[in-house]
């Protein structure tokens, strides 16, 4: 009775109205058919009951980039994943999200060393050399990235004894795909003004504590709400700081990014792809760390930097391999500020460029826009 009720619910006929009636002496069946009632108005999924989301979530949450984005995609989904605690089980092999690992894993292990003083960074900059795919810096790359990525399986992953073909393999890939984005980076390290000061930096709630001798990270934003308060908890990828001649200095925070992440506007208003911006101002509000004297941080910009199942080809001309790893997001619209990323008159790395009257030009915000930015997102959080 129940069934035919349920399919025919939408269409509100004879029939389902006497079966309603017939049901309502039944108060095993009041909860399913109030559900109905929720599926047919299109309502938005909710608990209805306080005391069972306190439960589920608590009073004060702790969220990471990923859990506010699955929540503004789909409340339902949150529910599952974080309130009731159903997970996807995985299969131990190189999918997506561990080929970012390996990529993650390359970038803060090498990066810090070749942008030490004196190191390779410093040595590209000072001789101006272009990093051509068929030299012998390309081939340190590679060297250097495969040895770090099997030594991220070694010792994660129980190493490669075990594994099959298809995974060695695809560790390949990653290491290809690693090398290019090293060779990308260190190529617009080389021209720019902003320089890596904290790689995979975590972002911790003020409660939490590092362990003796662990770097304590930042603490994140913390949003208060009717009935406790939001924190976040992640890890930066990297941030890089321009110092400008008159002591003001710039922060800018860098994502690397597997998939096709780009950065858009639409996307915050509905809550979505927030997490650079919450990095932003977490490292902001935690200038201390950076600067001395009670100075502040200004944000520069925000960057994804694509990263893919690709490889350098010598074949290709330089311009066009640095155009397809070409980093997205939102950059400050100060003039100073985009030089000190973008030499030449053109997007060759960052999504803002100078044209040729010195006028910003691209994705870009100001000073108050960046302001506006972040009290949006906040709404949003709190809302949740």
């Amino acid at each position: 009775m129940f069934r035919q009720l349920a399919q025919d619910y939408a269409e509100n006929t004879a029939v389902t109205a006497s079966l309603q009636t017939v049901l309502a002496d039944h108060a095993d069946y009041g909860p399913r058919q109030e559900a109905l009632e929720r599926a047919v108005s299109d309502a938005p999924f909710r608990i209805q009951e306080r005391d069972n989301a306190r439960g589920l979530f608590g009073t004060d949450m702790v969220l990471s980039a990923s859990k506010a984005d699955v929540f503004f995609d789909c409340k339902f989904k949150y529910f599952c994943r974080y309130g009731l605690r159903l997970n996807e089980r995985r299969k131990v092999k190189v999918d997506r999200r561990i080929f970012g690992e390996f990529v993650h894993y390359a970038m803060e292990t090498l990066l810090p060393v070749y942008c030490q003083e004196g190191g390779l960074v410093d040595t590209l900059r000072a001789e101006n050399t272009t990093i051509e795919p068929d030299n012998t810096l390309l081939e340190r790359l590679q060297k250097d990235t495969e040895a770090c990525i099997r030594r991220y399986v070694d010792e994660e992953m129980g190493g490669t004894d075990q594994k099959d073909g298809s995974f060695r393999y695809q560790m390949h890939l990653a290491a290809r795909s690693a090398t290019a984005v090293m060779w990308h980076t260190l190529l617009e390290l080389q021209q720019s003004n902003f320089n890596p000061i904290d790689y995979e930096l975590k972002v911790h709630p003020a409660e939490k504590t590092a362990a003796e001798g662990e770097d304590p990270g930042v603490v994140s934003l913390r949003l208060p709400t009717s009935e406790g308060c939001i924190q976040f908890s992640g890890k930066v990828d990297r941030v890089d700081l321009y110092r400008r001649d008159d002591g003001v200095t710039y922060v800018r925070v860098v994502d690397y990014k597997t998939g096709g992440t780009t950065f858009a506007l639409y996307k915050l208003a509905a809550g979505m792809g927030m997490q650079m911006l919450n990095y932003l101002y977490t490292v902001c509000d935690n200038s201390d760390r950076y600067l001395q004297g009670g100075s502040r941080l200004r944000p520069g910009g925000v960057l994804y930097h694509p990263v893919e199942e690709l490889t350098i080809k010598s074949e290709e001309k330089s311009d066009k391999r640095i155009t397809n790893m070409q980093m997205n997001g939102l950059v400050l619209n100060d003039a100073d500020v985009v030089d000190a990323m973008q030499k030449d008159q053109k997007k060759t790395f960052c999504p803002a460029y100078l044209d040729k009257e010195h006028k910003v030009q691209g994705s870009v915000a100001t000073l108050q826009q960046f302001d506006v930015l972040r009290k949006v997102m906040e709404d949003l959080l709190v809302r949740m």
